[in-house]
């Protein structure tokens, strides 16, 4: 998992399963369409990935990395693998000279990778290279940024892996997009009036209890809440309490979310109105 590689930047983890399926896959069908987005995205936090599908060279010439020892991988690397130069066909993909190469596929690539392994590793087809920008002392996103964005590249990634395509004829996006075109033909305005005319339409619908003039919203109450036990013992309640249509036209009229507080903390009654079912 890209969200497990142990000792490593979180920036620089490899992609997950579902994500290298869809960034390996050459093939551009309408499933997968999506990749470039995912790319794209990826980019945005210094991420490139590149594909190649066809046998032979793939034309990108590495600088191996350097350690202080000359001759020696057990000292302290000063560099790792990175990219000197690009050839035909790579050279189509306008690669920047210096980005670093993190990632072969599932496999973390580091200075102590041998240029065997790497080798072996580019060899497979297709193969998907990921590589780290340069960024020539510019921070490309923020430290706050960089986790929800690689989280959302990992869950959509599985979500579109795991589920069938999404279908404008068919539910839940056809009922989304009903409503979209429902709420544009009415207009700002008349949306906000037909979500107030709800709203009291329901509470008008509420009534009191039969046989009494306590309001029917209390017997929604928990059967241990002592204020439902005390209403339905003596049917005491101030104006707005017994009509909460009244009470909900006042605040909608206020249009303020501090007086809706202030109002739900006046009374236990219109604490239960407004704020505990809110």
């Amino acid at each position: 998992s890209a969200l497990k590689t142990a000792g490593t930047p979180f920036d620089r983890a490899v992609p997950s399963e579902a994500m290298l399926a869809v960034l390996s896959d050459v093939t551009l069908v309408l499933a997968r369409r999506w990749s470039r987005s995912l790319r794209i995205w990826r980019m945005r936090r210094g991420m490139r990935d590149v594909v190649f599908g066809e046998p032979g060279g793939i034309g990108l010439d590495f600088e191996e990395p350097q350690f202080e020892e000359q001759g020696s991988n057990t000292g302290e690397a000063i560099s790792t693998w990175r990219l000197r130069a690009t050839h035909p066909p790579a050279s189509a993909l306008k690669m920047e000279e210096g980005s670093e190469l993190v990632a072969i596929n599932h496999v973390r690539v580091t200075e102590r990778t041998p240029r065997s392994e790497v080798a072996r590793r580019i060899s497979a087809r297709p193969v998907s290279l990921t590589f780290l920008l340069p960024s020539d002392g510019k921070q490309v996103v923020g430290d706050k940024e960089v986790f929800p964005m690689a989280l959302s590249e990992i869950v959509v990634s599985e979500l579109r892996e795991g589920l069938p395509p999404l279908k404008t004829s068919t539910p839940p996006l056809s009922s989304s997009l009903q409503r979209v075109a429902a709420a544009k033909a009415h207009g700002a305005t008349s949306v906000r009036e037909h979500q107030a005319k709800r709203i009291l339409e329901e509470l008008a619908a509420w009534g009191t209890l039969p046989g009494s003039s306590v309001p029917a919203w209390v017997e929604h109450l928990p059967v241990s809440s002592p204020l439902g036990r005390r209403f339905k013992a003596v049917a005491s309640l101030d104006l707005f309490s017994r009509e909460p249509g009244l009470l909900f036209r006042v605040l909608m009229y206020c249009g303020d979310a501090r007086a809706l507080v202030q109002a739900g903390t006046s009374s236990c009654c219109w604490r239960s109105l407004l704020l505990d079912c809110a």
